[in-house]
């Protein structure tokens, strides 16, 4: 017990620590978009700080206002999918992921690994009411 008091203050100090990437690497890291992917042995979000920086960076030059990652199987359906950037407001954000896991892009007849891939957007949400 004294053990872990001892060690409890040490632990949120480096929690609070946020991981960056140096200029250098963002500009050497690969920007994984179609038709430019990176392939996987697991369906995981694995891109580095400085590849996903890099994408940052590219997604902000763009007219896209969303920015997914997506991992999909060698078939082409989507495994997993995360909102990296948006403009669109939160309470639509859930929706948005939620429909993105129904996409499927094309199969991958190179490779039966999974395909990891940032992908720019246009996402634009126009709730519709009616009057009764």
């Amino acid at each position: 017990m004294r053990t872990l008091t001892a060690l409890l203050p040490l632990l949120l100090s480096t929690v609070d620590c946020a991981i960056t990437a140096t200029d250098e690497e963002i500009a050497a890291a690969t920007l994984y978009v179609p038709p430019n992917f990176k392939y996987l042995d697991k369906a995981r979000f694995s891109f580095s700080v400085a590849e996903r920086e890099r994408a940052l960076q590219a997604f902000e030059r763009s007219d896209a206002d969303t920015l997914f990652e997506f991992v999909v199987d060698p078939q082409g359906n989507v495994e997993r999918v995360r909102i990296v950037k948006t403009h669109v407001r939160r309470d639509y954000q859930p929706g948005m992921v939620d429909n993105a896991r129904f996409w499927t892009f094309g199969a991958d007849p190179t490779s039966e690994r999974f395909r990891a891939f940032f992908v720019f957007m246009e996402y634009s949400v126009n709730p519709e009411f009616e009057w009764i």
